[in-house]
């Protein structure tokens, strides 16, 4: 049987000199501290780029747009810039407010001594899908839905191999409120490093907080690269599972029929 590779290019917007602005800068806490791995891009657009480790970021985008500059990332409050804050400054520091989070009150099932098992893999195609290009605003992933109300332990997801010196993953959690409204259930970043690596491995992701799937609820998990140290690629298997691509910044997405698949292990939970 032959073998194919699914290819999913993640953008790389090539932008002229001519008519553009270029601003670049920090994006911060209130305390000053670097913000690692947030998006800034203009509003809905689909250009955009990804401050680094210390929250350095460079940014190019046509000069003749006067949107909004949207700032954002899973612990902090979502901010926009206006055009005047940024149109006669190419040098900024961006502050985040910390977002507020109330805690839920879990209650573990009495029945729930093992953990439980969520595997959504769909139907293996002797294919891959191959994540190739710099880290950007682009995500993938599938669709879940819960028969219990589980309290995530682990995220594993399978990889073919990795080519990239290293890069790091990011992986975000929606909980979807019908066809066009989703919102992030995650408060604390899910990142993971993965080095090169020719072999199969799995990468057994963990939660910093209680993350609760609700019996019932359709999900979107989704994977993407925010760091990457060299040119490469990293490859995973491919199912027969719808999967949705996702602009991080704008939200603009699509539906595909084959993708990614991950396995959601947790406990049941009343």
């Amino acid at each position: 049987m032959k073998k194919y590779i699914f290819i999913l290019f993640l953008p790389c917007f090539c932008l002229l000199s001519y008519g553009q602005i270029t601003i670049e800068g920090q994006v911060v806490n209130k305390t000053g501290l670097p913000i690692a791995y947030a998006s800034i891009g203009l509003e809905n657009d689909s250009t955009g780029t990804i401050s680094d480790l210390n929250g350095n970021f460079k940014y190019t985008f046509n000069s003749n747009s006067n949107k909004f500059i949207k700032v954002t990332h899973v612990s902090y409050m979502t901010k926009l810039l206006p055009y005047s804050t940024y149109s006669d400054r190419h040098k900024l520091t961006i502050e985040l407010t910390d977002k507020n989070v109330a805690l839920p009150e879990l209650s573990i099932s009495a029945n729930a001594i093992k953990p439980k098992g969520r595997v959504n893999k769909g139907l293996r195609i002797p294919s891959d899908v191959k994540f190739s290009g710099e880290a950007n605003n682009m995500e993938c992933g599938p669709y879940i839905k819960s028969r219990k109300q589980i309290l995530i332990s682990d995220i594993i997801i399978k990889v073919k191999e990795c080519t990239y010196t290293e890069c790091t993953l990011s992986v975000n959690i929606y909980k979807m409120n019908g066809k066009n409204n989703m919102n992030n259930i995650l408060n604390k970043p899910l990142y993971y490093n993965v080095k090169r690596n020719t072999n199969k491995l799995d990468l057994n992701i963990r939660p910093h907080e209680d993350i609760i799937l609700e019996k019932g609820q359709k999900y979107y998990i989704s994977l993407r690269i925010v760091d990457e140290k060299s040119d490469g690629h990293i490859s995973f298997p491919l199912y027969m599972k719808h999967n949705l691509v996702r602009n991080y910044t704008n939200g603009t997405k699509h539906s595909i029929p084959v993708g990614l698949s991950f396995s959601v292990i947790g406990k049941e939970i009343q």
